[in-house]
């Protein structure tokens, strides 16, 4: 009996091996490949998602959603300071404009405080799902009227 795994199933799938499980995506895709499933279309997909930094299958999503309105790609998952103050690892960060992109989970972290002086998008995986544009349009409008903050004196570490 051959089972049907959708895109949805797939990313969740290699999301939660990198994400929860701390499989390294190059051991995963080196994994797949030699299985030969890094040529399925949809775990291609996932796969370039993941090299690019995004850590769930929502970050996945509205990744897509930046990229396919012409927004400026942001950093994904980065660990940000302001000057020795740890502020926290939002979801997505654009260093240029100060503003920080939070998708809420049932995942408690620490979210970035708003006294940063950084502009915090925040968005649920339901209004990246079914509401994208209302996402769009917050992150468009941060972005346009930015740079918000010391974005000069945020920093990002690197592990």
């Amino acid at each position: 009996m051959k089972v049907a795994v959708n895109n949805s199933h797939t990313r969740h799938l290699l999301h939660e091996l990198v994400a929860d499980l701390g499989v390294e995506p190059d051991v995963l895709q080196s994994e797949l490949a030699a299985e030969r499933l890094a040529r399925r279309p949809d775990v291609a997909a996932v796969m370039r998602h993941i090299a690019s930094g995004t850590r769930s299958p929502a970050q996945a999503e509205v990744r897509s959603l930046i990229l396919d309105s012409g927004l400026p790609e942001p950093l994904w998952n980065p660990a940000l300071r302001l000057v020795s103050e740890f502020l926290g690892v939002p979801d997505a960060y654009w260093p240029d404009h100060g503003v920080v992109l939070e998708i809420e989970s049932a995942v408690l972290h620490r979210r970035i405080p708003e006294e940063s002086g950084l502009r915090v998008v925040c968005a649920s995986p339901d209004q990246i799902r079914y509401r994208s544009s209302i996402v769009l349009r917050a992150l468009r409008g941060a972005l346009s009227v930015g740079p918000h903050g010391p974005v000069g004196r945020v920093t990002v570490d690197h592990g």
